[in-house]
């Protein structure tokens, strides 16, 4: 999220925590229907190209991390 605080003056990071992964969605353990809607959501809005439309919107700066 760092890249959106410098395009953005109105995003403010409060903190960052190293932990060696881009990106990542917390479930709680033992949460497989939250987790099975999570993904299946994911898979959706790749497949369908929502994901990559949203990104460049927001994230230009970025590259797209799932493109073909």
């Amino acid at each position: 999220m760092i890249p959106l605080a410098d395009n953005d003056p109105d995003f403010v990071v409060a903190f960052t925590a190293e932990t060696r992964n881009p990106w990542g969605i917390g479930v709680q353990k033992g949460n497989a229907e939250l987790l099975g809607e999570l993904n299946g959501a994911l898979d959706t809005v790749i497949a369908d190209g929502r994901l990559a439309k949203v990104w460049s919107t927001w994230m230009p700066d970025l590259a797209f991390p799932l493109a073909k």
